[in-house]
């Protein structure tokens, strides 16, 4: 899956780095390379989370669950 994610040089020097289609995941970097690097890390962080309050939701109920493609 690939996802969109803006980045922008900070006053510190820094980059900063959000995911667009999932915008809790903010991080930032030395360099735009190591920004993109730790974006990959927040948005595994911010979709397990995300996936485990859900699950929670529906713990003791009768559910399906289902895969999907999206292109």
């Amino acid at each position: 899956m690939e996802y969109t994610v803006i980045l922008e040089k900070m006053d510190n020097g820094q980059w900063f780095c959000q995911c667009e289609q999932v915008p809790e995941a903010v991080t930032q970097g030395a360099t735009i390379e190591e920004a993109k690097e730790n974006i990959k890390d927040a948005i595994e962080m911010v979709l397990a989370a995300k996936k485990e309050l859900t699950r929670k939701q529906f713990i003791g109920r009768r559910i399906l669950r289902r895969k999907i493609a999206i292109l």
